[in-house]
């Protein structure tokens, strides 16, 4: 059992990075394999809207610190996407990488019942965090459902940190928050199949 972490905040152990942890220590326990990658830390382009993955290539062409993350997500059996909201927002790292997974999608997405290259079995959890309460930015998580279903992965877990202000411990003094991650990672460890070929 894999799974990959890709950590969208320029934060060190900011909010998203703290309900990600406590996700990920809890998968650890469970004996999933995890591997972390700090967007911030590496150099890399947004999509280039060239098509190439649709045409004769069946990844994205452009090689940078992105190449090995996105070849990961490709083995992962689950994946991890974090980012606290920024600007009305996820992070420009995190919409990045996101755009870059457009290479995952078949050429006729809409109207088309196999829409994603990846195997089928691949679930994603989504952990979003932000200042403002709930009801601000309410339309994101499900705007990213449907990017993440589009890209192949079902299916979508979000967890949802709201009214965090901008203390980077806020998350910390949240016991509902990191016990939410915790049976998170415990639902999706034991609903992990073997991923169809």
């Amino acid at each position: 059992m894999k799974i990959v972490a890709v950590l969208g905040s320029p934060r060190n152990g900011g909010s998203s990075d703290t309900l990600a942890e406590a996700f990920l220590r809890e998968a650890e326990q469970l004996g999933a394999q995890i591997e972390r990658f700090r967007l911030s830390k590496l150099n890399y382009r947004g999509c280039l809207g060239c098509g190439r993955c649709k045409t004769d290539s069946q990844e994205c062409i452009q090689r940078d610190d992105l190449t090995p993350v996105l070849q990961a997500v490709r083995q992962c059996d689950a994946l991890l996407v974090a980012s606290p909201v920024y600007f009305l927002d996820v992070s420009s790292q995190t919409k990045g990488f996101i755009d870059r997974c457009y290479s995952f999608c078949e050429p006729h997405i809409v109207g088309s019942p196999s829409r994603s290259k990846l195997p089928k079995g691949k679930s994603i959890v989504f952990v979003v965090t932000q200042g403002a309460d709930a009801e601000s930015f309410a339309d994101l998580p499900q705007r990213y459902r449907f990017v993440f279903d589009m890209i192949g992965f079902a299916p979508v877990h979000v967890i949802r940190g709201c009214g965090l202000g901008f203390k980077k411990d806020a998350v910390a003094r949240r016991e509902d928050l990191l016990k939410e991650s915790r049976e998170t990672a415990r639902k999706v460890i034991q609903n992990m199949k073997p991923l169809e070929k």
